[in-house]
């Protein structure tokens, strides 16, 4: 379904924009080029048991022709983040029988002259990608989403936010977040233009301007750095929406862009549900409710079981990989509760923060410091933070004091992904008084407090 459409835009809109990627304009005849000649070249070395192909590239133009072509040629996607310290334990022999490094020289197809097009059958159960996500056990979780329930995300965001061919959709989230994905995906079925920058909180109104945006997706810590540019309410004021994700918004934004009028759509969802799957425009709420969802899209049920929030939907995955078909029910590790006929996110488990609007397993962070040979305690521990939501703080007690808060920083760099890096160190070596790390959430407060100042 989707290739026929990129395929029959290449054709009788050859010239049209479909994309304009990294400060280059794309055309649909130069998209549809490069997808067919990337499946060629899969179909060439791949035999017919070869189903999962682990795509490695940083080049956002190749990545998302390869999304397509592996579709063209039958064959499953699985779209690694560019982080990979955290995924090296999966079983690999459960999740991809090829590897196509395409940011390898010798592995880019060059879209010289154009491929013949080529023609595939898929039901809608097909798995069309998958993505992983961080759940709240200690490895990350391969998530198969389905023809079905991409397309079914897409319809239900088009009755909210009326997708039209005008619209120039601004996308700074990385490409192997579904925030970001499904973004792609919206523009190739209601054929508007996706602009893909890479995120720069710096020029981000610039960009807003420059490519005359009317569409944005962002996480509350973007509309955090937003809100610091002295000419940012013209400019979004002008936007048709902006669509906030990924985690709850706090007070101050919600008092932003209320008293702005700027026209705000908070959602809730998560790679499993193949992204939002309720939400609710700012300017429809009069009153601050901190974790308020939203009200369900349309076709979408969502209630309660144990507390745990219980979503039914077409757009829910097909299934964790190696796991249980999920027939449409998905029951979450979000804790939520009724108030006052309104759904309200808790939290994501004991060991589980939202950063950022980035998914953190606090466990994995100890995990991974406790093996070093010179420590010889380890605690991760949340804190609400303004400008991020909640951030992860280090507590640490070193073999006979010889660790320090700047080694210990710098060992967290190399073995952990950057938004994973604890925000704040805490050795308890210096710490007079204290014999253990059972420390309270008013301790932590002060101490980051005098570091601040």
């Amino acid at each position: 379904m989707i290739n026929d459409i990129i395929y029959k835009r290449s054709v009788d809109s050859k010239n049209r924009i479909f994309a304009t990627i990294d400060d280059k304009n794309i055309s649909y005849k130069l998209f549809n080029d490069t997808i067919n000649s990337i499946a060629l070249t899969i179909k060439s070395r791949l035999s017919e048991e070869n189903k999962r192909i682990k795509i490695n590239c940083e080049d956002n133009l190749l990545l998302l022709s390869s999304i397509i072509a592996c579709n063209r040629t039958g064959m499953i996607p699985i779209i690694f983040p560019h982080h990979k310290a955290l995924i090296k334990d999966i079983d690999y022999d459960a999740i991809a029988t090829f590897d196509i490094e395409l940011n390898d020289n010798n592995c880019i197809i060059q879209a010289k002259k154009q491929a013949n097009n080529i023609k595939y059958e898929y039901r809608n159960d097909d798995i069309q990608c998958i993505l992983f996500t961080t759940g709240t056990s200690l490895k990350p979780k391969a998530v198969e989403l389905s023809f079905m329930n991409i397309f079914s995300s897409v319809k239900l965001w088009s009755k909210i936010l009326n997708f039209s061919k005008h619209d120039r959709y601004l996308n700074v989230l990385p490409l192997h977040h579904i925030s970001s994905l499904s973004i792609f995906f919206r523009a190739i079925y209601y054929d508007f233009t996706m602009v893909l920058k890479k995120y720069n909180k710096t020029n981000i109104i610039k960009m807003i301007e420059t490519y005359k945006i009317n569409s944005i997706s962002v996480v509350p810590k973007i509309v955090q750095d937003i809100m610091i540019h002295k000419n940012a309410i013209p400019a979004l004021k002008k936007m048709k929406y902006l669509l906030i994700g990924g985690d709850s918004i706090n007070k101050d934004i919600y008092i932003y862009l209320f008293k702005n009028k700027i026209n705000s759509y908070i959602t809730y969802g998560m790679t499993e549900t193949s992204s939002g799957i309720s939400g609710y425009w700012i300017a429809k709420q009069p009153n601050y409710l901190s974790g308020y969802i939203g009200l369900p899209h349309q076709n979408v049920m969502i209630s309660l079981n144990n507390r745990k929030i219980k979503i039914c939907s077409k757009t829910v995955m097909q299934g964790y990989v190696g796991g249980d078909r999920t027939n449409e029910n998905f029951i979450s590790k979000d804790f939520g509760i009724i108030k006052n006929n309104n759904l309200i996110f808790l939290g994501r488990g004991d060991n589980f923060i939202i950063s950022g609007g980035e998914n953190i397993n606090l466990k994995i962070i100890e995990n991974i410091i406790s093996d070093h040979s010179k420590i010889s305690q380890a605690i991760v521990v949340k804190f609400n933070d303004l400008h991020w939501g909640e951030i992860p703080v280090l507590i640490f007690k070193s073999i006979n004091g010889k660790f320090s808060i700047n080694e210990v920083r710098e060992y967290c760099r190399k073995k952990l992904p950057s938004y994973m890096v604890p925000k704040y160190f805490v050795n308890m070596n210096i710490m007079p008084g204290l014999e253990t790390i059972n420390i309270n959430n008013k301790f932590i407060e002060n101490y980051i407090k005098s570091l601040n100042k």
